[in-house]
């Protein structure tokens, strides 16, 4: 059996699915059949970030994401933060944006593997740079991307 979770739900729908389905209906059954349904008319909807569309070809057993990235459960520490395998990272240079992964445990670029300063240091061509500052951090599941400097602030509070 999948696990649960709850998720508060306003005073007001819950009455009108009651009075429409009468006390006897099963609410959950029924909200999880109506996000089901929603989840399916919009599976290819455009605009879902690329670790969605990565997720459904593990679902449905054509995904390389585990050969690609490595074991979901694993990744790269940054000081305090965990970037799971999969974890993208960019970071923006003279108006281009250059972008790294965590695979195997390692940030890889370019086919080789740096930790993030001198990834940075990479990028600015020798140049020094904080690169808490210079990368924003897209972990598989985030909706957007984040400052490093500001995960890492978060995590301190």
């Amino acid at each position: 059996m999948a696990g649960k979770i709850c998720i508060s739900i306003d005073q007001e729908i819950i009455h009108v699915m009651l009075l429409r389905g009468g006390p006897t209906t099963d609410l959950s059954a029924w909200i999880e059949n109506i996000l089901w349904n929603y989840l399916g008319d919009t599976e290819d909807n455009e605009g879902w970030q690329e670790e969605y569309y990565e997720f459904l070809d593990r679902r449905r057993g054509e995904s390389d994401f585990r050969d690609k990235y490595g074991d979901t459960n694993k990744g790269y520490r940054w000081q305090e933060i965990d970037l799971p395998n999969g974890t993208q990272l960019y970071m923006e240079y003279k108006k281009q944006k250059h972008y790294a992964s965590v695979q195997f445990e390692k940030i890889m670029y370019e086919g080789e593997s740096y930790s993030p300063a001198i990834l940075a240091r990479k990028i600015a061509n020798g140049t020094t740079r904080n690169a808490w500052r210079d990368f924003y951090i897209k972990r598989p599941g985030d909706n957007e991307w984040k400052l490093a400097d500001v995960l890492r602030r978060q995590l301190k509070k």
